[in-house]
């Protein structure tokens, strides 16, 4: 079985959210907004997307800024400032993922009279069944951070790769476990101690591509959408971050990278070029070397006192693999 695609196309070259272009040639009188006092479907869902694609791109903006600090892991003093800012965006990632699934829930009610008629729906429960591991991942992540003080903690590792020395960044979430500090049990079992930064950044966009796909499924099912009308639309800001995240280094710790189950096509044309080539070793035009010659360095964690705890287990990932464009 072939992966699904979602395919980033030069400025003016369509939406790889088919989710959009489904709501916005919505039949005239398919949507109940206006009786139930909401915001047209199309809004819900722009303002969503958009929310979601502004703090991964700023969080990529932060990274970026990190990879550009010189020098080794030594150097540890010049990273404080960018670390607090990749954690600050990193948690408002994560609850504007979370948000984007009670949007599309929403969106998915304004297509019917009462709550009562949607809570009867079958193929709203259709929905929500496709897009369940997702919004059970990112709602599991953000509930932890808010009702277990949880927190985001970052790991930084050095990598020596083909005569390349850099660095990489990863996090979890810590918790309580056994009298102490350590990885949050819930969320980091199964050795998943680990997740890198830009794998989970790109994981955010992928679900928004594939939930996308699902709300699609559901318009069609319902028989919302015109197919008669043809409003190619266009997502600026999902380019944009995904361009972002191109800039930065590929590679994945104890995570499963989201592009072992989605294939991503970018096809850039010589301005996505242009904003595309950071440089830096490892991301989409200066890629990783497929020499098998890697040695990880030295790594450092990053906690933070609460003034009692005594205990801390200190947290490795089990492995990290570089992901190259191919």
């Amino acid at each position: 079985m072939s992966k699904p695609v979602i395919t980033i196309s030069p400025y003016g070259g369509g939406s790889p959210l088919p989710g959009l272009n489904a709501l916005s040639s919505l039949k005239i009188g398919a949507s109940y907004h206006e009786q139930r006092d909401c915001r047209h479907p199309l809004g819900v869902y722009n303002i969503s997307i958009g929310r979601i694609c502004d703090k991964v791109a700023k969080c990529a903006d932060k990274l970026e800024a990190y990879w550009r600090i010189p020098g080794d892991l030594d150097s540890v003093e010049s990273f404080g400032s960018v670390i607090s800012d990749i954690v600050d965006y990193l948690d408002l990632t994560i609850y504007a993922a979370a948000e984007h699934v009670d949007d599309l829930e929403v969106i998915t009610k304004t297509l019917y009279k009462t709550d009562r008629e949607a809570a009867k729906s079958l193929d709203i429960k259709r929905f929500k069944k496709a897009i369940k591991p997702l919004r059970d991942e990112t709602s599991m992540i953000a509930n932890t951070i808010k009702h277990t003080h949880g927190r985001l903690r970052i790991y930084q590792t050095e990598l020596g790769h083909a005569g390349n020395i850099t660095r990489l960044v990863g996090f979890f979430i810590e918790g309580w476990e056994n009298g102490g500090i350590a990885p949050h049990p819930l969320l980091h079992s199964g050795g998943k101690t680990v997740i890198s930064v830009t794998s989970f950044l790109w994981n955010v966009l992928t679900y928004v591509g594939e939930m996308s796909v699902a709300l699609a499924e559901f318009l069609t099912r319902i028989n919302a959408s015109d197919p008669d009308v043809v409003d190619v639309c266009d997502t600026p800001n999902f380019r944009k971050a995904a361009m972002k995240l191109a800039r930065l280094p590929l590679y994945s710790f104890d995570d499963d990278h989201p592009f072992r189950r989605v294939r991503w096509v970018i096809k850039p044309d010589d301005e996505m070029r242009v904003e595309a080539d950071s440089g830096i070793y490892g991301s989409l035009l200066t890629r990783w070397s497929k020499s098998s010659d890697g040695q990880i360095g030295r790594s450092i964690v990053l906690y933070a006192g609460d003034g009692a705890t005594k205990m801390i287990r200190i947290a490795h990932p089990t492995k990290a693999s570089i992901n190259r464009w191919d």
